[in-house]
């Protein structure tokens, strides 16, 4: 009854490729930003995914690849993002 009521069940996300958009458009248009943000360049960026995925077997699930996961856990620490933050762009 109180869920019913009070609990306000807009979705948060309207599109499934919210963040996967948004990291394409960084990785390929604003590379300059890219290494301010993340303090890491596009190219170390990628290679670390791909060792991330080789050999240490870290696996994309249903709805975010490894690069999402990558960059979601380097917006955290690099930035001090909060979950809410994370929740607007992926």
């Amino acid at each position: 009854m109180y869920y019913v009521n009070y609990v306000y069940k807009e979705l948060c996300m309207v599109s499934n490729n919210v963040g996967r958009i948004w990291l394409t458009k960084i990785l390929k248009g604003y590379w300059k930003w890219w290494v301010n943000m993340f303090m890491i360049d596009a190219t170390t960026f990628q290679s670390m995914c791909y060792d991330l995925e080789t050999w240490y077997r870290l696996k994309a699930s249903r709805r975010m690849s490894v690069i999402e996961k990558v960059i979601m856990f380097l917006y955290i620490l690099v930035l001090g993002a909060l979950n809410r933050e994370l929740q607007k762009i992926f």
